[in-house]
């Protein structure tokens, strides 16, 4: 009983997620994913939890270039995503 209530919803959810609409969403996402990890990556050195380190990039005025760097590799992956989404 238990396997034929998953494959009946295994079936639907596969129906679901292989129409063309969320297939192009899933595919865009993708697309901007190398954007998205320089971006993380960005986020992580402006905003280390090491109180020394933290002051030491404040300070030397590092962070508010890293925070600048953050916001625009997250706002042209936000582009990278629409235009992956659109091409698909």
């Amino acid at each position: 009983m238990k396997d034929k209530l998953i494959k009946k919803f295994v079936d639907r959810m596969m129906a679901f997620v292989n129409t063309k609409g969320v297939t192009a969403i899933k595919d865009g996402i993708v697309f901007s994913m190398p954007l998205l990890i320089v971006g993380s990556i960005f986020l992580i050195l402006a905003n280390l939890p090491v109180p020394a380190l933290a002051t030491m990039l404040e300070t030397s005025g590092i962070t508010p270039v890293l925070n600048q760097a953050i916001g625009a590799t997250f706002n042209i992956s936000a582009i990278v995503t629409v235009i992956g989404i659109a091409y698909t």
